[in-house]
């Protein structure tokens, strides 16, 4: 099944994407700031490595985050560098 780039259903993905993407963002940048604790705490505590390989992760998916809202960004707008 092919899906034209700009029919209802190309739209409905994209947004959908568009959501999916700005609840990463808000919990990104809520973890990087401290404001929140991810992933929960264990009882005997998460090693530093562990902790260090989790900010990194974090700060690798915001950058993501960023790139894929430029992108339906562009969409939306039809830009040439866009579907």
């Amino acid at each position: 099944m092919t899906i034209k780039p700009y029919s209802f259903v190309g739209k409905f993905l994209v947004i959908w994407y568009e959501i999916y993407q700005t609840g990463h963002l808000t919990l990104n940048s809520l973890y990087l700031a401290g404001a929140i604790s991810f992933p929960p705490l264990l009882p005997e505590k998460w090693t530093e490595q562990a902790v260090t390989f989790f900010n990194g992760m974090a700060s690798a998916d915001l950058i993501n985050v960023i790139l894929s809202l430029v992108f339906v960004y562009g969409y939306f707008r039809r830009a040439r560098w866009s579907m």
